[in-house]
């Protein structure tokens, strides 16, 4: 789900990374994928994070946020 700011949720960057939500927390905790933790279990992760994270196996290039 992205959102206005340009974040989105563990599930949203598991599916377009290719890899299990479980993993994406992994990173998350390990520190090498930036994200930013709401309460003790939301995170949000930076959709330009997603582009150049290792795991990107469909070698997508992210769409920007929209303006406005």
């Amino acid at each position: 789900m992205d959102n206005e700011f340009g974040y989105v949720t563990v599930s949203e960057a598991a599916e377009r990374l290719g890899i299990a939500p479980k993993s994406v927390r992994e990173r998350l905790a390990a520190g090498t994928l930036p994200g930013r933790k709401l309460g003790s279990q939301t995170w949000l992760i930076p959709r330009t994070a997603l582009a150049e994270a290792p795991g990107n196996s469909r070698g997508q290039k992210l769409p920007r946020a929209a303006a406005g």
